[in-house]
């Protein structure tokens, strides 16, 4: 009965190449676009998963309302860190960061430009980084930067970076870390 079908089937098929082939194009890219959509919902809700923290940790945002219209946006005033730690004492902790962009890095004769991120002390163990090397809480004393390995290999080959001044978008120096 099935092998029936079948062989009618393809026989209509190949009476109507014209209807069959917008009929079958129309099915493919009906399932691929179902397929993008799932992958595109599955990465979305899969994101940061891998925190150790991630059943605690909020990103708090900022609604206003501006010239009659309602925005919402990541950017809040620096000291409201501080404030919802006032103000919400069972808080483990506040990362508040900037936007990031790209800074140079300079030591010695080495200069190499990377993307980051100026993050409070509390980023560490909120996001449970693995810190490699170096004290495990570097992010309290202003001066110090945590550096990826890649970006320490690169900056001081196989040598110990740590205890080493690196020189930020020519301005800073900041003691070396690297996570």
């Amino acid at each position: 009965m099935i092998k029936n079908y079948l062989k009618v089937a393809w026989r209509n098929l190949g009476r109507n190449k014209v209807n069959a082939f917008v009929n079958i194009l129309g099915l493919a890219t009906g399932m691929a676009a179902v397929m993008l959509i799932g992958l595109w919902i599955h990465d979305e809700l899969s994101a940061n998963r891998h925190h150790k923290n991630y059943s605690s940790l909020y990103q708090v945002m900022l609604d206003m309302t501006f010239g009659g219209r309602r925005t919402t946006q990541q950017n809040l005033p620096f000291p409201l860190g501080d404030e919802l730690k006032a103000r919400f004492p069972d808080l483990k902790g506040t990362a508040m960061s900037d936007f990031g962009g790209t800074h140079s890095l300079i030591y010695g004769e080495k200069k190499i430009s990377r993307n980051g991120h100026f993050i409070g002390g509390d980023a560490i163990p909120m996001f449970s980084l693995n810190v490699l090397a170096g004290d495990k809480d570097p992010l309290h004393d202003p001066y110090s930067i945590v550096l990826t390995d890649e970006t320490a290999r690169i900056l001081f080959g196989t040598g110990d970076p740590i205890g080493r001044t690196v020189k930020m978008d020519n301005a800073t120096n900041g003691s070396s870390l690297y996570n």
